[in-house]
C-alpha cells in the first residue's frame, strides 16, 4: 500500500478553502475565551446507508476504539503552529499522559457524494499508521471527530523541538550523522520494508524529539490529499525541490503512445532522490535549489538535469567535519542519478552511516583515528601512512 504525505511549503503549494467550518470557537494564536466542546458520535448506529463519516470511521476501526480521543483534547486556547497545503496544525492540551498534543487538522475539498468513501478511506490510513512502530517514525496517538465534520483531526506527540529545518543550525556535524541522517535512513527504510512510500520527505516532515532523533511524519497525509482532487491517485503529490527528475521529464509522444505510458508515481527509488535532497539541506543549511525562487522556472531546472551544487560551507571544513561531509556529500549525488534503478539502496546507506556513527569519540584525536582505520579495515587496505595525522593536520 502506498501512503504519501502532503506539501505544505509556502512557495509551492496551493491553499484550498475546507468545504466545511471549522466548528472551533475562536481558534488563533491566542487563547480563546469560550470553551470548546466537542459534538459527540451518536451511540445509536443508524442504517448503513444513513451512517455519519463519524460513524463510519467508528466501524471501520470498530478494533481501535482507544484512537478516537473525541472528547480528551482540550482545544481552548489551542495555537495554530502550522499552515499547509492540506491542513492546519494546533497546539493542544489534552486529557492523556503526554499533556500536549499536535492536532492536525485536515481541509480537503470533497463532493458530499464521496464522503463515505473518503472516510472509509481515511480510517484505513489511519489504522495503518497506528500500527507502526519505529524509533523514527511518529507515532499516531489517534484522532478526534469536530462537529459535523467529514474528516478526522489526528492527533500526536507534541515535539517541542519542532522540525528539523528548525534545527538544522544548532547541529553539530556528528550529531548531523547519527542523529538525523542515518535516523532519517532508518525511519524510511522501515516504511519501505511495509510497502510504505513517504512521497514527501523533506527537512519540514521530520520532526525532532528531546533526544534529538528524527521522526518522520506526515507520509499518510498525502494519500489523504489526493481525495481532494476529484477522488483520484493518480495524481502527483510532493513538494516540486524534493521530487525526482523523472516527474518532470516532458516530450512529445505519438497518439498511441500517449495512451499506453503511465504517468510517474511515487516509488522506493523516489524517496531516495528525495532523501539525498533532505541531506543536501543539512549540508547546505538552505532548501534545494534555494536561488530559484518561482516554481515554474523551477521544475524547467529539474526537468534539464540541473543539480544542487557543492554546499559552500563544505569548501571550508577541516578535520572530521570534513570527513564527514564528503561522506554525506558523496550519498547525496548517488540518491540523485538519473537512473532510478541505479540509486543506493538504504540498506547501503545506513551501513556506511552506521560505520561512521560508531567511530564517534570526544577526543578528536581518537575520533579521527576509528575513522582512518575503519576505512582502511573496510576496504581490506594496509598502509605504512599514518592518515589520522593528515586528518589532524587540516583541523
Amino acid at each position: 500500500m502506498e501512503i504519501r504525505a502532503s506539501p505544505k511549503s509556502n512557495d509551492e503549494d496551493v491553499q484550498l478553502k475546507p468545504t466545511l467550518p471549522l466548528n472551533i470557537s475562536k481558534l488563533s494564536h491566542r487563547k480563546s475565551t469560550t470553551k470548546v466542546r466537542f459534538s459527540e458520535v451518536p451511540p445509536e448506529e443508524p442504517s448503513k446507508s444513513k451512517r455519519t463519516p463519524a460513524q463510519l470511521l467508528q466501524k471501520v476501526l470498530c478494533d481501535k476504539q482507544y484512537l478516537n480521543l473525541t472528547g480528551k483534547i482540550v482545544l481552548e486556547g489551542a495555537e495554530e503552529i502550522g499552515h499547509g497545503g492540506f491542513a492546519d496544525v494546533y497546539k493542544c492540551g489534552s486529557l492523556l499522559p503526554q499533556k500536549l498534543v499536535a492536532v492536525k487538522r485536515l481541509r480537503l475539498n470533497i463532493a458530499e457524494s464521496q464522503r463515505p468513501k473518503v472516510a472509509k478511506d481515511i480510517a484505513k490510513e489511519i489504522r495503518i499508521w497506528s500500527e507502526l512502530d519505529n524509533p523514527n517514525v511518529l507515532p499516531l496517538l489517534g484522532y478526534i471527530v469536530i462537529g459535523g465534520s467529514c474528516l478526522p483531526a489526528l492527533v500526536s506527540e507534541w515535539m517541542k523541538k519542532g522540525t528539523l529545518r528548525h534545527c538544522i543550525e544548532d547541529l553539530k556535524r556528528c550529531d548531523a550523522i547519527s542523529m538525523v541522517a542515518l535516523g532519517i535512513a532508518r525511519g524510511l527504510s522501515y516504511l519501505h520494508e511495509r510497502e510504505i512510500i513517504h512521497s514527501d520527505l523533506k527537512s519540514d516532515n521530520v520532526l525532532v524529539s528531546t533526544d534529538m532523533q528524527p521522526l518522520l511524519t506526515d507520509f499518510g497525509i498525502s494519500r489523504m490529499a489526493s481525495l481532494s482532487t476529484g477522488y483520484t491517485s493518480a495524481n502527483t503529490k510532493g513538494t516540486p525541490r524534493w521530487q525526482a527528475r523523472e516527474f518532470f521529464i516532458f516530450r512529445e509522444l505519438d497518439s498511441e503512445e500517449s495512451e499506453s505510458i503511465c504517468p510517474p508515481t511515487h516509488t522506493v527509488a523516489t524517496d531516495i532522490w528525495a532523501y539525498g535532497m533532505t541531506i543536501y539541506e543539512l549540508l547546505s543549511y538552505e532548501m534545494p535549489y534555494a536561488h530559484i525562487p518561482n516554481a515554474s522556472q523551477l521544475i524547467v531546472v529539474i526537468s534539464r538535469g540541473f543539480l544542487p551544487g557543492l554546499p559552500k560551507s563544505m569548501k571550508t571544513s577541516r578535520g572530521p567535519d570534513k570527513f564527514l561531509e564528503e561522506t554525506l556529500w558523496a550519498i547525496c549525488t548517488e540518491c540523485w542519478d538519473f537512473d532510478p534503478e541505479a540509486r543506493p539502496k538504504l540498506s547501503e546507506i545506513i551501513k556506511r552511516l552506521d560505520f561512521i556513527d560508531r567511530c564517534k569519540d570526544a577526543d578528536e584525536t581518537k575520533y579521527v583515528s576509528n575513522i582512518a582505520v575503519g576505512v582502511f579495515d573496510h576496504y581490506g587496505i594496509t598502509t605504512s601512512v599514518d592518515i589520522s595525522q593528515d586528518l589532524i593536520r587540516t583541523a
